[in-house]
């Protein structure tokens, strides 16, 4: 019952920043008091995961430093390091810095956040933007759930990598989001207005570039971090991160292919254009093909010279006019023979 109370009182994410400490089986939550409860150590056999927002760990940054006992270099690299996913090597400490992308339905685009990591003995500190819904509120419900994850994955390494599996999560669903965009893009390329479609395709070439140029660093965030030489990694957490390496390569494989039916529409976009170029084109060859026996007739007839043959008979016109309609009709039969149109 009392650790049922305890996980009942969790607060909101969209509300507060909060403090939670797994002991075994007991997950205690608790509001945050400001980071001067940092200071305080964290009891052995606890791992304690807090969880805050990027403007209450810049505004009080001096704080953290004194509680987490941190290199004044770190807030740097923290600062430096939202331009791309990094892992550094504190000796006293770990720092990630993980960005990952949300799709934009509205705009068909990727909105690119960033969250950071520092993991301490016993403990781990979440950075993550002041947004009412979290990318990780899914991993760590399942860690605070008595049914949701195993015990023994609650410790430092575990609870990191289930962090990092969620920034990594985010990607595939991402990446599913704009896949479904371009398969419905794919019915529209045939008939929809030219100018729209090439700029629809400038735009999903563009965010896949974008995507790729992203997810790149996180690979080579995750090679660092397997072959990094730290007493704060787990054993375990090595072979681990072996199955988020694999997933990384899925998704870069996926981007990849996202790109090659990118660029499988230009051409289909290509060939359709042409197709209809040259459906018009034949057209306009037909039509002029009819005109010529007008031009011919007329121009015959037209031509200044007294003797002409039928020039002053009485139905003279209605034979002129005879032989192109009948020379007319001669021609549609031969194309409809032909099957030209």
């Amino acid at each position: 019952m009392e650790k049922q109370a305890a996980i009942g009182r969790r607060p909101s994410r969209a509300q507060v920043d909060e403090i939670i400490e797994f002991s075994g089986e007991d997950v205690l939550s608790r509001e945050w008091q400001g980071a001067e409860t940092l200071a305080e150590p964290v009891a052995e056999g606890v791992i304690q995961l807090v969880r805050i927002g990027f403007r209450t760990f810049y505004s009080q940054q001096n704080q953290f430093l004194q509680g987490l006992k941190m290199r004044e270099s770190t807030i740097m690299h923290l600062a430096v390091a939202n331009r791309r996913s990094l892992f550094k090597d504190s000796d006293d400490y770990l720092v990630f810095t993980l960005r990952y992308p949300l799709f934009d339905r509205s705009r068909n685009s990727f909105i690119i956040n960033s969250a950071s990591l520092l993991i301490f003995p016993r403990r781990i500190v979440l950075i993550e933007p002041n947004t009412p819904s979290s990318i990780f509120e899914t991993v760590i419900g399942e860690l605070t759930e008595p049914a949701g994850v195993p015990v023994r994955r609650r410790s430092l390494a575990g609870i990191a990598l289930h962090l990092i599996n969620a920034v990594v999560g985010v990607y595939s669903s991402s990446l599913e989001e704009f896949g479904n965009v371009l398969n419905h893009f794919e019915e529209e390329v045939i008939g929809s207005n030219g100018r729209k479609v090439l700029a629809m395709m400038a735009l999903v070439r563009r965010q896949n570039i974008f995507l790729q140029q992203t997810i790149l660093p996180l690979k080579e965030m995750t090679f660092e971090l397997q072959h990094a030489d730290s007493t704060l990694i787990d054993p375990e957490l090595y072979s681990c991160l072996h199955s988020v390496s694999e997933h990384i390569l899925q998704i870069i494989d996926s981007a990849g292919m996202l790109s090659q039916i990118n660029a499988g529409l230009i051409d289909i976009y290509s060939s359709a254009q042409a197709n209809r170029m040259n459906d018009i084109m034949r057209l306009l060859t037909i039509f002029s093909v009819l005109a010529i026996p007008l031009t011919v007739v007329s121009g015959f007839y037209g031509m200044n010279f007294v003797h002409i043959p039928g020039l002053h008979r009485q139905y003279g016109v209605l034979w002129a006019l005879g032989a192109m309609v009948v020379w007319i009709i001669g021609l549609i039969w031969y194309f409809r023979r032909k099957k030209l149109f």
